[in-house]
């Protein structure tokens, strides 16, 4: 570490729901669209939050083989991600029963524990999916797509 401010985790990083897409963008896809957020993780600036049932989920979902031809590291492809994804995220200590229902429901039902964990903690939520931006909008939650956006949300407040 240095003594340079800029070289510092903030002592309170901000909080974001991904969806599973967002982190597949992240750690699968590499989009450029989503350097932005890695950077905010990787520098502590950012902690992702997951409960253990999401965590399972996007395990299932690395484990497809559509997934896995995509995936960096050839054999080794599900450790890696997984590895680069625990370097990141913050695993929630709510039990299920602790997590708010958000008050608006989503079309698709695997896409609603995002938005009762983000509402819950009253975090932003990361996604492209179109239904899970305007469930979020209804609810009056914050949802982005990029971490640029995130960003930009950031300042503004």
């Amino acid at each position: 570490m240095t003594d340079h401010p800029e070289a510092q985790p903030p002592a309170h990083p901000a909080q974001a729901v991904l969806d599973t897409n967002a982190v597949l963008d992240l750690f699968v896809f590499r989009d450029p669209a989503a350097q932005a957020l890695r950077r905010a993780l990787q520098a502590g600036a950012l902690r992702w939050i997951v409960t253990p049932h999401l965590l399972e989920e996007l395990r299932r979902v690395l484990a497809y083989p559509a997934v896995q031809a995509w995936a960096p590291h050839g054999n080794d492809a599900s450790a890696w991600m997984q590895a680069r994804m625990s370097e990141a995220l913050e695993l929630a200590t709510l039990h299920a029963a602790e997590i708010r229902p958000c008050p608006v429901r989503c079309l698709d039902a695997d896409d609603q524990p995002f938005l009762d964990l983000a509402f819950t903690l009253a975090c932003p939520l990361i996604s492209k999916d179109k239904r899970v931006r305007q469930a979020a909008r209804r609810a009056r939650m914050a949802c982005v797509a990029t971490g640029d956006e995130l960003l930009a949300l950031r300042a503004a407040h």
